[in-house]
């Protein structure tokens, strides 16, 4: 688990790195609204990883 959370880490600082750029709000509309919604997704997938994770840490320990 812990390894899939580390790729969704990175892929998450990949798109807020992208979206820090300047030239990335010269893309359209389009392309910012579908960057946007992929940040979002896959920050809720982390989230839920996270949140997953912990649940199982609580059955591990009692």
């Amino acid at each position: 688990m812990e390894d899939t959370i580390c790729k969704v880490e990175e892929e998450i600082a990949r798109l807020q790195s992208k979206m820090s750029e300047p030239d990335f709000y010269k893309e359209g509309a389009a392309k910012i609204k579908e960057t946007q919604a992929e940040l979002e997704a896959i920050e809720k997938k982390r989230d839920s990883l996270y949140a997953r994770w912990a649940e199982l840490e609580a059955i591990k320990n009692g």
